[in-house]
């Protein structure tokens, strides 16, 4: 079995689908947040059957748009929200949102890696360019 994270970005459905192999469980959220993740990730990793996680964040992200706008002041979340979404970025040292994807790209894989080697699972991380995918 393996798990799959990422973005809840409706365009990313048809994509998702085809990594699924039939044994794989999908969990989504703002921009493949895999801390945000941890209670749910730790349970399911219970099971020995999990082999591999996978992250796939994306180009074109809403998340990281909410993030920019944040970062910049023109946006104010909840402080649940902040905590679990941005405040991860407040020393990015940037407020563009095509840069913030690279990062949390970079986050969620070092996240990953946490686990991956604690738990002795395989794990990988793409950035998915957006535009390079049939969205229906």
């Amino acid at each position: 079995m393996e798990i799959l994270i990422s973005c809840m970005d409706r365009r990313l459905n048809a994509y998702l689908d085809s990594l699924n192999s039939g044994n794989t469980i999908l969990l989504r959220n703002a921009g493949a947040n895999v801390s945000g993740l941890s209670y749910t990730l730790s349970e399911l990793l219970r099971d020995e059957n999990i082999k591999s996680i996978k992250v796939v964040t994306h180009t074109d992200c809403g998340a990281m748009k909410t993030v920019s706008k944040v970062l910049k002041g023109e946006l104010k979340l909840s402080e649940i929200a902040t905590n679990t979404l941005v405040k991860k970025f407040t020393d990015a040292g940037t407020k563009d949102p095509r840069e913030l994807e690279n990062i949390n790209t970079q986050i969620q894989k070092s996240e990953l890696e946490k686990i991956s080697k604690e738990r002795g699972i395989k794990g990988s991380v793409e950035l998915l360019d957006i535009s390079k995918i049939d969205v229906p």
